[in-house]
Formats: C-alpha cells, structure tokens, sequence
C-alpha cells in the first residue's frame, strides 16, 4: 500500500477525517432515495445492523473509492484531472454500493437478493460522492501548493 499510495498522508488526522465525511456521505446520500420528496437519517443508521460484512464491504469500497482517485489525482499534470477524477470517484462509488448491497441482500435478514434493485437508487450517493470528492481534490491540492511554496528552493544555480 505504501508503493502505491506516495503522495496520501496517513500520518495527518485531515486524511482521516475526510475519509469519515467522504463514507458519511456515501452512506446518507446514498441511501436516501427519495430526497427530492423526504430525506432522513433513520434508514442509513438502520443499514449499519444489518450486516456486518456488508459494512466492512462497504468501508473499504468507499474508502477506495476516495483514495486511489486522491492518489491518481496528485500524480496527474492533467488540465481537467478535477473534475476526471471526481467522476472517477463517483463511478467507484457505484461500483462499492454494487458490492455493499449484495452482501447486504445475501447475509441480511431484512431484504433478500429479490430486493437487490435498490441499489440502482444510489445514484444520489454517487452523485454527492463526486461533489465531495472534487472539494476534497481541490483543497487537498491548494495544501500542496501552500507547502511546496514554504520549502526553500532546492535547484542549483548555474
């Protein structure tokens, strides 16, 4: 994970903490079909009882779903990498509720793999995902910026 992950800073608190708001999201968002008529907080804090592999599922996709596009975004010198990585983000969202919703369907008591359609509701959550992953590049970005600018130049003079 270390080869991979050069430029995200697991020692800073910050790192964490938009990891937990990025998973808030995705979970809130995600699971509240209905915003445009009625959104609320009892269905996503429902969720989280029942299944627990699911929930693991869910952490690690989400968490991937933030991370590798984080990563690829501070590599990259490309002109738009903002806005290709936050779609990137979302679709990985997507792919993470799949995967969440299966283990939920297949190990829950409350819903069985008949009800696995409702998972094509979490576009919401997607679409969140990449507003909130976008921010999260952007400032991840300025902080780089900030700090590349207080370290004393380092190119020989010649």
């Amino acid at each position: 994970m270390q080869n991979f992950f050069k430029n995200v800073d697991f020692k800073n608190i910050n790192t964490y903490l938009k990891l937990i708001l990025f998973i808030l999201v995705a979970n809130i968002i995600g699971t509240n079909i209905f915003i445009p008529d009625y959104f609320g907080l009892d269905l996503p804090w429902h969720i989280w009882s029942w299944s627990l592999i699911a929930d693991i599922v869910f952490i690690f996709t989400m968490s991937a779903s933030l991370l590798i596009p984080l990563e690829l975004h501070a590599r990259s010198n490309f002109f738009g990498k903002t806005a290709a990585y936050g779609i990137m983000s979302g679709i990985m969202v997507y792919i993470g509720y799949l995967a969440s919703w299966y283990f939920v369907c297949l190990l829950s008591d409350e819903w069985d793999l008949d009800d696995y359609g409702w998972v094509f509701y979490g576009y919401w959550g997607a679409i969140a995902c990449v507003i909130t992953s976008m921010i999260i590049f952007k400032s991840t970005n300025e902080q780089k910026v900030e700090n590349a600018g207080s370290k004393p130049l380092s190119v020989p003079f010649r």
